[in-house]
């Protein structure tokens, strides 16, 4: 598996769903616009990060999905 820490090779422009997995998983988000950002990890785990601010970065950690109850938005992931 690779490392998280490693510099990402690839950007993805995330919309927010229950149904879209990620492949390869991403290792970092970037909130644009303000919220609460709810992530499966490729463990199945549900988290639920809240009052993500404008400009943060999440991570590094392995995601599968940004799930739908996500309140945040301009969302980019990193892939490698």
């Amino acid at each position: 598996m690779n490392d998280p820490t490693w510099p990402a090779s690839g950007l993805l422009t995330i919309t927010p769903s229950d149904a879209t997995v990620f492949a390869p998983e991403v290792r970092q988000l970037y909130v644009g616009t303000a919220g609460d950002v709810t992530v499966t990890t490729s463990n199945g785990d549900v988290a639920v990060f809240t009052n993500v601010a404008n400009g943060q970065i999440l991570g590094p950690f392995f995601i599968r999905k940004v799930n739908a109850a996500t309140t945040a938005s301009d969302i980019i992931g990193f892939y490698s």
